[in-house]
């Protein structure tokens, strides 16, 4: 038999301190949770059977679906749509769409799609599989001002119109064409920030954007060409190209839209090709950035560089040497070069005397943000 609850005291009080907080932080607490916890707080109390309902942003993550489970991955995710469709109720403003199968001849995400177009979406994000194909009907969504798109195959629809609101852009590891990528980026008015981590590129991508201030690349910076970026005041380039084929960068037209670039990241790889680019390994690279604030060279050997930029103004640069982790003899060889680290902090208190030099010896991740 049970134990009677008590009437006083701390057990009784703690009952209903979550249940009696106010509902915009309810609903923050709601919102971190994945949707299937949410819609599992709906047995609590009557209090809290519909509140899930009204939430305005939602993450579905589907990653756990398998292929030989005794309900179909299909079935399972549509019956989680038919809930979600038939339930919720007011704007959803963020949704988040994780899954790690395909579903073929699955009618229901193109119910999704259009449900979440017609509720007032404005940041989306899918991460679907590589086997998957981008819907279509997500062009449509012009409302957006924020959109991620992961992993999927995206072709080309036969026409869409300008995303006149989008402010944010991510494509990360997606099979899309660069004529594509140049397509949508010029459909985006007011793109401000641009995100694009690709591997498969095979020709130049023009970017113009003339509102865009914060770009991200991980790719092979060849196939990368500014147009028009006049506002652009950060920039991370980071090329993972691993073949030894030679390539091409004309690297004065490549910085030659950075007119009031602040923040600069490199790899050891970007600085391999800028200088090959230039002809051999520079004292000063051939291009002008008199506005940068901020140099960070990424998984770099330093005694093998003696690329400087000069920059006046420059207020700090941050080094992060190639550090194995997984060799400790090659941490001890970093930290004993310590006449190749005094040789670049002089080479810049030269050019520019208030500049900060910061060495960084942690293992480091090229896909850390700028």
């Amino acid at each position: 038999m049970p134990p009677k609850h008590k009437k006083g005291g701390r057990d009784s009080v703690s009952v209903d301190i979550f249940s009696n907080l106010p509902s915009d932080v309810t609903d923050a607490i709601l919102m971190c949770l994945p949707l299937r916890d949410i819609v599992r707080t709906s047995i609590l109390s009557k209090r809290w059977r519909y509140k899930w309902c009204k939430l305005p942003e939602l993450t579905l993550n589907l990653n756990h679906l398998e292929t030989n489970d005794l309900i179909p991955p299909t079935l399972q995710f549509t019956n989680i749509m038919y809930h979600l469709l038939t339930l919720h109720v007011g704007p959803i403003i963020k949704y988040t769409l994780s899954i790690n199968i395909f579903l073929e001849t699955c009618p229901v995400i193109d119910n999704l799609i259009f449900f979440l177009s017609r509720n007032g979406i404005q940041h989306l994000v899918l991460q679907l599989p590589s086997n998957g194909k981008l819907l279509s009907l997500v062009f449509k969504c012009l409302q957006l001002r924020h959109l991620v798109i992961k992993y999927c195959l995206i072709v080309s629809p036969p026409a869409f119109e300008e995303f006149g609101r989008l402010i944010s852009l991510e494509l990360s590891e997606v099979t899309i064409s660069s004529k594509l990528v140049e397509r949508l980026v010029s459909n985006c008015s007011i793109l401000q920030i641009l995100v694009l981590k690709l591997w498969t590129l095979t020709n130049v991508v023009e970017i113009k954007a003339p509102m865009l201030r914060s770009f991200y690349f991980i790719g092979s910076i060849q196939y990368i060409c500014f147009k028009n970026v006049p506002l652009l005041a950060n920039a991370s380039l980071i090329d993972n190209e691993s073949s030894e084929k030679s390539r091409k960068c004309d690297i004065t037209n490549f910085f030659k839209s950075f007119v009031v670039l602040e923040n600069l990241k490199l790899n050891e790889a970007s600085l391999k090709l800028f200088a090959a680019a230039a002809g051999g390994v520079p004292t000063r690279l051939p291009f002008d950035l008199k506005f940068v604030k901020s140099l960070r060279i990424s998984s770099v050997a330093l005694d093998q560089h003696d690329e400087i930029l000069q920059s006046p103004v420059l207020v700090r640069m941050l080094i992060k040497p190639y550090i194995d982790d997984y060799d400790h003899s090659s941490l001890y060889e970093s930290l004993t070069k310590t006449y190749s680290y005094l040789v670049v902090v002089k080479a810049f208190r030269l050019t520019s005397p208030n500049a900060e030099v910061a060495f960084d010896i942690e293992y480091d991740s090229d896909y850390d943000d700028l």
